[in-house]
């Protein structure tokens, strides 16, 4: 009995009626926040597997460049060496080259040089071969005369 006169003044008191109607709207909304804050917790739970997923693909990218651009800076270096080497021949080919060409330059000059002096002998043995066969022509006439003039005094008598 005692129990229902409470239940009865419980039912019938109009702000104990307020306060549990408030209590079930505070019940429903703490429901629905903690929904959503389960919600949230998933949501904010992928967003991080998202997350880090992307990291991991980013840091595979990374690596995955980053050992592509070593392989082709050791092609690079590779490459370097093998045209440094070659330009070392090739410069070396060109200093020898260059010093054959001061080589025959210089023989060049010297066969000139020799070349003019035997063109300066050449003339002046030629004007000496013109004095000598003027000389011998003189003594050959000379000598034609005077042949003549024994053969004619013989003859004569």
């Amino acid at each position: 009995m005692v129990r229902n006169r409470t239940r009865i003044k419980v039912a019938t008191n109009p702000a104990l009626i307020s306060w549990g109607t408030r209590c079930r709207e505070l019940e429903l909304k703490n429901d629905v926040l903690h929904q959503h804050l389960a919600i949230t917790r998933r949501l904010h739970q992928a967003m991080q597997q998202q997350r880090d997923a992307a990291a991991v693909r980013a840091k595979e990218d990374f690596e995955r460049r980053r050992a592509m651009v070593v392989v082709e800076l050791q092609e690079e270096r590779s490459q370097n060496r093998i045209l440094t080497e070659e330009l070392a021949q090739q410069t070396r080919a060109l200093e020898q080259c260059q010093s054959a060409r001061k080589a025959d330059e210089e023989l060049l000059r010297n066969l000139q040089s020799q070349c003019a002096k035997l063109r300066a002998q050449r003339a002046e043995a030629e004007v000496q071969l013109a004095k000598v066969e003027g000389s011998s022509r003189r003594d050959a006439d000379r000598t034609r005369e005077e042949l003549v003039a024994r053969v004619n005094h013989c003859l004569k008598g």
